[in-house]
This record gives structure tokens, C-alpha cells and sequence, in this order.
């Protein structure tokens, strides 16, 4: 009976010891998962953060892309004005040519 008790005793101190061990163990791979959730957490902040900052930059680009369109178009319209006024211009110098010589041919004509 007594050696029954002292193995009774001595399984019981070794289940103690080794369920001591597993706890121990399950304890530091629980702090590993809680190190690496908190990591894990740390890097999802800073990817936020730096998708927040590339959304602002893709913001301003497309503003500035908004403002080169509108200048481009500008000079498009700019030039185009440009243009109608040279061609304006020359009309004129060849009105006024026509008239000249439209004159000088009176004149030859009054003079005959």
C-alpha cells in the first residue's frame, strides 16, 4: 500500500512538473503570437499611413495635371487667336493694296 502511495506521489509530482513545463511553454509562444500581433499591428499603421500620404500625393497630381490641361488648353486657344489676327492682319494689307491699286488705276484713267 505505501509503495502504491509513494507511486501514486511520485506520478503525480511528475504530472506537476511536466504540466509546469507545458504551461511555461504555451505562455512564451502566447507572448511570441501577442509580440508578433503587436508588430503585425505596428506595420499595418505605418502601411495606412503611408497609403493615406500617396493618395494625398495622387491628389495634388492630378490637380497639377487639371491645371496642364487647362494651360494647354489656353495656349491652344491663345495660339489660335494668334493666328486668326495674322491672318486679319494680311486680309487688311490686301484689302488696302487692292484699294491702292485700284486708285492709281482711277487716276491713270482720269489722266487718259
Amino acid at each position: 500500500q505505501a509503495m502504491k502511495m509513494d507511486n501514486i506521489a511520485s506520478c503525480v509530482f511528475d504530472l506537476e512538473k511536466k504540466s509546469k513545463v507545458l504551461l511555461e511553454s504555451e505562455e512564451n509562444h502566447l507572448s511570441l503570437i501577442n509580440n508578433d500581433n503587436m508588430e503585425l499591428t505596428s506595420l499595418v499603421h505605418e502601411t495606412n499611413r503611408r497609403v493615406s500620404k500617396l493618395e494625398n500625393q495622387a491628389e495634388a497630381l492630378n490637380e497639377s495635371l487639371e491645371n496642364i490641361k487647362s494651360m494647354s488648353e489656353r495656349d491652344k486657344l491663345t495660339s489660335r487667336i494668334s493666328k486668326q489676327e495674322d491672318d486679319q492682319a494680311t486680309n487688311m494689307n490686301n484689302v488696302m493694296s487692292c484699294v491702292s491699286n485700284l486708285e492709281d488705276k482711277s487716276k491713270m484713267l482720269a489722266e487718259s
